[in-house]
């Protein structure tokens, strides 16, 4: 009797395994872990751009120039690309912020500054590539976000760059992870709204559940030059419009 339901078993998962074959290009993870995952109606590959109005990177207090204050990295856009490499993962993502300006109050004003990358034009951050996969803001609220993080070839680091004005100079470097709520939700779809909420450097939020296990995620600034300060939080605010080349719908 054992060895009978042992086969039965064996025959549900092979058909259920075959089913997500034919109709999502990809294996289904329901059956491996009740986390939130993409479905791809379309088959498979299924690259993607990304393009966001205004944004901004915060910090908590700092002190820069000998006043203490909140570091706000301002920029008037992004955009952004990337590329599925299963039903829960995302890889060579990158963004391209511009416009981005900051300014710090020091013991002899306000100073403006421009912030760019190395080798950018003035006033553009270039991440390094990130990776990126669906979870659970809260799983009994039924709400689902995108963590990003470093890919493994970037060090560590969202980014790196310079903000420069007259007499400051602040090198800055982000780490950490981002989580960023994501909809809609079990629609099939070729658009979804990322949203990146942060409130005087604290993201919101800064934790996510998978398996069961809560994990704190957010970003970290490193400042070095005029002055030096950090690793300290940091937060995200911006909201992305993500248009994908084939239908998809995110699943929780």
């Amino acid at each position: 009797m054992r060895t009978i339901e042992v086969k039965k078993t064996s025959i549900l998962a092979v058909a259920a395994a075959v089913s997500a074959l034919l109709l999502g290009g990809i294996p289904t993870a329901a059956a491996q872990a009740a986390e939130p995952e993409f479905v791809f109606p379309e088959g498979f590959p299924n690259p993607f751009t990304i393009e966001s109005g205004a944004g901004a990177l915060e910090t908590v207090e700092v002190s820069i120039g000998g006043v203490k204050q909140h570091l706000k990295v301002e920029c008037g856009s992004d955009s952004g690309a990337g590329e599925f490499s299963g039903f829960r993962s995302i890889e060579k993502l990158t963004f391209t912020f511009k416009g981005c300006t900051s300014s710090v109050k020091t013991l002899l004003g306000t100073v403006s500054l421009t912030c760019s990358s190395s080798g950018a034009g003035a006033g553009e951050i270039k991440t390094n590539e990130l990776v990126a996969k669906p979870v659970w803001i809260n799983q009994t609220s039924g709400v689902v976000g995108i963590d990003f993080s470093p890919a493994a070839s970037s060090g560590g680091l969202f980014a790196t760059f310079l903000c420069k004005g007259s007499f400051v100079e602040e090198t800055l470097k982000v780490s950490g992870s981002l989580l960023c709520k994501a909809e809609p939700l079990n629609v099939v779809t070729t658009e979804m709204t990322i949203t990146c909420s942060q409130s005087g450097g604290v993201q919101n939020p800064t934790e996510y559940e998978e398996g069961g296990t809560k994990h704190v995620d957010y970003l970290e600034t490193t400042g070095s030059g005029t002055s030096s300060f950090g690793p300290v939080q940091s937060g995200e605010q911006t909201t992305d419009k993500v248009k994908f080349q084939k239908k998809i719908e995110l699943r929780s």
